[in-house]
């Protein structure tokens, strides 16, 4: 067994987690959520920097979430990642920084009220109605079931689930791109990882 370290909130562990599914490594996978914050735990030994997901394939730690769907892609196959135009790189930079500033917002937003910073909210909230934007624009040439789309799915359904922006708001902003991504959110792998 292939043990990937996870946390099920974790919107990076999740994209790993959907591919795993799709490509069929999941039978070889044994997910453990490992307690996480705790000062000397034990994932320290597993990971260095005690994050999630990380991968270990006989002993050797993959921990990146893009690396470890390489490993998937190289060892199940699948194409993943496989080449990229540059407008597809770009629109995976930019998917990857809408997830990043969700996470942040999200993270922001949990906080007591009295540690709250407004000004990092709003401009989170910016960021991800800018980056929306351009991925709308972008969507006809962009819109495929790979580590992109995957991750693209998952910060929408993130941003949706963790209440950062409701579902019209974020059809006003990228019609195109909502309406793909309700499509790909009826995949078995997407249900079956749901927080």
């Amino acid at each position: 067994m292939i043990a990937l370290y996870i946390s099920p909130t974790s919107p990076y562990a999740r994209i790993t987690r959907i591919i795993a599914r799709d490509c069929g490594a999941v039978d070889d996978l044994d997910e453990i959520n490992p307690p996480k914050r705790v000062v000397n735990g034990e994932f320290f030994e597993i990971s260095p920097v005690a994050r999630v997901p990380a991968l270990v394939v006989q002993g050797r730690l993959i921990a990146e979430t893009r690396d470890i769907c390489a490993y998937f892609d190289e060892t199940y196959g699948g194409g993943w990642l496989g080449r990229e135009t540059p407008l597809q790189q770009t629109y995976r930079h930019v998917v990857m920084g809408l997830l990043d500033g969700l996470a942040v917002w999200a993270r922001e937003v949990k906080r007591d009220d009295a540690l709250r910073d407004a000004s990092i909210i709003e401009y989170e909230r910016h960021r991800t109605e800018q980056a929306l934007r351009w991925l709308d624009a972008n969507a006809l040439a962009c819109q495929t079931w790979n580590f992109a789309g995957v991750a693209l799915v998952v910060a929408l359904e993130m941003a949706q689930h963790r209440g950062l922006m409701a579902a019209d708001r974020l059809g006003e902003l990228a019609p195109d791109v909502m309406a793909w991504v309700a499509a790909q959110s009826t995949r078995d792998s997407v249900i079956a990882t749901r927080p």
